[in-house]
């Protein structure tokens, strides 16, 4: 069985978080909440996360996001916003708050199945040189 996926919820609305963290605890995800962006910043040094959602105003959602990726690179992570407004490339995903929550739950399906960064460098197998493995690498 695999092991459930780690999300970290930080906002300031508990109520919202509430509902959100049972959402996806239902589906078969493991949740934490930080109601803060200092708490926040400080759960994600202490344990490793699969996905960030963060529910904060732009200053506190730029600093948790820049203690994400500094405590793990390949974590991805979702900000909810109140309107669409041109501050991009904080998160991997941006979402208006008024979206329903079976779309939500999608993006957040897709995004802890994928995998952060570059593949990962295979060896060769025995007796099969570089060349022809790069080869059959462009052929492919």
């Amino acid at each position: 069985m695999r092991p459930k996926k780690q999300i970290l919820l930080v906002g300031s609305n508990e109520d919202r978080l509430g509902i959100l963290a049972y959402m996806l605890q239902v589906n078969g995800f493991a949740v934490s909440r930080a109601f803060s962006s200092a708490e926040g910043v400080e759960r994600l040094r202490q344990r490793r996360r699969d996905l960030l959602i963060c529910d904060l105003p732009f200053d506190g959602a730029q600093s948790v996001l820049d203690a994400g990726r500094q405590a793990n690179p390949f974590m991805h992570s979702m900000v909810l916003r109140g309107k669409l407004d041109a501050w991009e490339g904080c998160a991997d995903v941006e979402i208006v708050r008024g979206i329903c929550a079976e779309e939500l739950l999608d993006r957040v399906k897709v995004l802890c199945a994928r995998k952060r960064g570059p593949k990962p460098y295979r060896i060769p197998p025995v007796g099969v040189q570089i060349e022809e493995m790069l080869l059959r690498a462009r052929r492919a």
